[in-house]
């Protein structure tokens, strides 16, 4: 009897390992259906679509052979300290692609990234795309390195929350060598962009989306473009700063950057706001190298007003300077030194004054037509104001009785030559005969 026991306790052994080691042996073949996944050092990885709640642990180093897709409002975690490499694989495999793609079929997939580091291996490519209505977690420990084609592309819809990690050493040819903002949203509350490249925004691009940036740290990326945004490039998309954003870059933006009640822009080496551009300042622009102004410094009160603070920025360069000429008024609106090379619409009040004169609105030429904005251009502008002069209280009435006086007097006198006239005709008439 004990022999039979001690038998039986065997095969149960020997079934409870070999069950347990299941999920090792065959965690490639059957990924779409486990909840955890083991990639091990010298694995190479292909394709293959995830739409279950799915952990990979990464140990050593990996190889990915073609796009990591996850779909159907699978959360997926990509963890374990290990690296994961893009191997371009022989001919017929692609020679370029995307090596994590989180899906919009389904709606709602997560990909977290987590004490793990992509390698692009400078093949190209985006590192991970995330298309409408999924996101991207990236953690502390998390890096995205390596790629020709930028790291983290966010589709309309999409949402990439940076809490940690560094994004550094990737390039595009085009745009957003580190991130690229399509239309989605990119809010950044830690973590490091730095060292990379592209035409437009090398580190950041905002391309139709949203920026908020609360924390973290964006410096040493660079443009291959005079004026691309060394650093972030917001095009058809907005920045908003919340947090306190302290870097060396150069900012460029064609839509606008936001600065929040307590956000500040500071130390930066160049903020360059292009024609067609708004900075709107609740916050502080502060100790920044150069600030190149060729569209709109406005807030929601006005053009050129600043409900924040502009202190202490070391050039400020309008690119078309402005005079006014007020003919010996006084007051008005407080103009800049410079405007936008765009259209610019010449505030409407307060009114000039002027002893004994009406305000008449400002012309663009001395005693010209009025006008009430200035047309786009890049020659420097003088705006004269125009007055209608009023004659002083009393001046009048006085003025009509002296008009009077001289008209009687004038009468008068045509009367009189008349009669001094006729007595000289008589005296002579009698003196002929």
């Amino acid at each position: 009897m004990k022999r039979n026991l001690k038998g039986i306790t065997a095969m149960l052994l020997a079934f409870v390992l070999a069950f347990g080691m299941m999920p090792m042996a065959f965690a490639q073949e059957v990924g779409t259906m486990a909840e955890r996944i083991y990639w091990n050092d010298g694995d190479s990885i292909p394709g293959q679509t995830i739409s279950t709640d799915t952990v990979i642990t990464v140990t050593g180093d990996v190889a990915v052979t073609n796009t990591i897709t996850i779909t159907d409002g699978a959360s997926v975690t990509v963890t374990g300290g290990g690296t994961i490499t893009r191997v371009i694989a022989p001919f017929p495999s692609p020679s370029s692609f995307v090596l994590f793609t989180v899906a919009e079929a389904g709606g709602g997939s997560t990909l977290t990234l987590d004490n793990i580091t992509i390698d692009g291996n400078l093949r190209f490519g985006r590192l991970v795309v995330i298309q409408n209505g999924s996101e991207l977690v990236m953690n502390s420990g998390a890096t995205l390195q390596n790629s020709h084609g930028g790291a983290v592309q966010v589709n309309s819809g999409g949402t990439f929350n940076m809490y940690g990690g560094a994004i550094s050493g990737n390039s595009d040819f085009s745009s957003g060598g580190g991130v690229s903002v399509v239309g989605g949203t990119f809010n950044m509350h830690g973590g490091t962009i730095s060292g990379n490249s592209a035409s437009l925004g090398g580190g950041v691009e905002i391309l139709g989306g949203i920026f908020n940036l609360h924390g973290g740290t964006i410096s040493g990326n660079s443009a291959n473009i005079d004026n691309g945004g060394d650093g972030i490039y917001a095009l058809w998309g907005i920045f908003n700063i919340i947090g306190n954003f302290v870097n060396q870059n150069q900012i460029a933006t064609a839509v606008g950057i936001n600065i929040a009640p307590g956000g500040t822009l500071t130390n930066n080496d160049t903020i360059h706001n292009p024609s067609g551009g708004t900075i709107t300042n609740n916050g502080t622009i502060i100790n920044n190298n150069t600030f190149i102004n060729d569209g709109l410094f406005i807030t929601d009160s006005g053009v050129f007003a600043n409900n924040g603070t502009f202190i202490n920025n070391g050039t400020v360069i309008w690119p078309r300077d402005l005079t006014i000429e007020l003919h010996g008024g006084t007051g008005g609106p407080v103009f800049p030194s410079g405007i936008p090379r765009a259209a610019w619409a010449i505030p409407a009040t307060p009114f000039p004054t002027r002893e004994n004169h009406t305000f008449n609105g400002w012309a663009l030429t001395d005693g010209g037509t009025a006008v009430t904005y200035i047309e786009a251009g890049a020659t420097p502008v003088t705006l004269y104001a125009l007055w209608f002069e009023v004659p002083p209280t009393g001046i009048a009435d006085t003025t009509r009785a002296v008009a009077a006086m001289f008209a009687f007097l004038a009468a008068a006198a045509v009367s009189w030559g008349f009669v001094l006239r006729g007595k000289i005709s008589r005296q002579n008439s009698r003196h002929f005969f």
